[in-house]
């Protein structure tokens, strides 16, 4: 009988997942998502306090959210928490669903685009036998709502907290930016959570907050092959550090401030580099991010072949939205032993660094 983690482990594989095994947990991976991925087997009962500590844990290691796997029962305290922490349960009854999805996505060959997450690693059989490419998804979610995937629409309504495969595209739905207003991130971390965060730091003698700006960029492109037939269509956001250049995806679900922040002793940084540098460097990056490898597997009699095709956007077929400024906020930390800066957001340290 195999056992539940050798399932978990290959149906996140199967949705494109990186895995990484530790010794309590797995670590994965999809984009810039870090997930910490725990199975709990000997507790019979999640409690309030275990929750606690799970989130103390993940938090400290990096990771941008936590998945849990426990087939036992669940403390009505705990349930509190589970949606306050946004820790995705995977219960019985959850897994038996991602269990069957997948089995149905690979019998089916569900594949429709950007917005289904089954197989995205991988160049598939479409069921009329003609091969579609699937390119390794970025998970950056997709522009508009009515895209959305059917799965995902069932996830929400199922009890209110969507699973972890459509988790991530539910999330950056909220983040999208339909404007080309300024926008400010709201702050979750106070001072004193920043330093507890950056905990080998001692004695921090500044702990200042900084409203580091980016420009917010929705993109559109089309893909095809080395032989140049388009295989895929995929959209998503991207974010220019307007002080540094440097293009990321923009993954995380955030919450937006109202406005510019009130503590008039909060920084907000002006952008060093202007919206036309930052739209090319957003051109470049969606090309980057796209141009890759894939495999195909094929079944030919009994023998099975793994096909290599090159993937790249076609000419002319990238559309780049601006959406205006967006400030994250980050505390910066000093301390006579080095410096750290902390997301005054998600809590994760972005940089630091210590003297010898």
């Amino acid at each position: 009988m195999r056992a539940i983690g050798d399932l978990v482990e290959e149906l996140l594989r199967f949705n494109g997942f990186s895995i990484r095994r530790e010794e309590r947990f797995l670590a994965a991976s999809k984009g810039s998502i870090r997930v910490m991925v725990r199975i709990e087997s000997e507790v019979e009962t999640l409690t309030g306090t275990y929750i606690e500590e799970l989130r103390s844990s993940a938090g400290s290691d990096g990771f941008d959210r936590i998945l849990l796997v426990h087939t036992g029962n669940v403390a009505q305290d705990a349930r509190g928490l589970l949606e306050r922490y946004n820790v995705v349960l995977w219960d019985r009854e959850r897994l038996s669903l991602e269990l069957g999805r997948a089995l149905l996505a690979a019998a089916e060959g569900e594949m429709r685009g950007p917005e289904l997450p089954f197989m995205d690693y991988l160049m598939v059989e479409h069921p009329g036998g003609e091969p579609m490419v699937i390119e390794e998804q970025v998970s950056v979610g997709v522009t508009s709502p009515s895209g959305a995937s059917f799965a995902r629409e069932k996830a929400m309504e199922a009890g209110g907290q969507a699973d972890l495969l459509t988790y991530i595209d539910a999330e950056t739905e909220r983040v999208q930016v339909h404007d080309n207003r300024d926008r400010y991130v709201a702050v979750r971390l106070d001072s004193d959570e920043a330093i507890a965060r950056a905990s080998k730091l001692r004695d921090v003698a500044r702990c200042d907050l900084q409203y580091m700006p980016f420009h917010m960029f929705d993109y559109q492109v089309e893909l095809e092959d080395d032989v140049g037939d388009m295989v895929v269509r995929d959209n998503g956001t991207l974010a220019v550090n307007a002080l540094t250049g440097q293009a990321q995806e923009w993954n995380l679900a955030h919450t937006y401030a109202p406005g510019p922040p009130v503590d008039t002793e909060a920084s907000v940084l002006k952008p060093t580099i202007d919206g036309m540098a930052a739209y090319e460097q957003a051109n470049r990056a969606v090309k980057e991010m796209h141009t890759r490898v894939v495999e195909r597997v094929e079944e030919r009699g009994t023998v099975t072949v793994f096909v290599k095709r090159h993937v790249k956007p076609r000419d002319g077929a990238i559309d780049i939205i601006p959406r205006g400024l967006v400030y994250m906020p980050v505390w910066c930390l000093e301390a006579p032993d080095g410096v750290a800066v902390v997301n005054a957001s998600t809590g994760r340290i972005v940089k630091e660094e210590y003297l010898d």
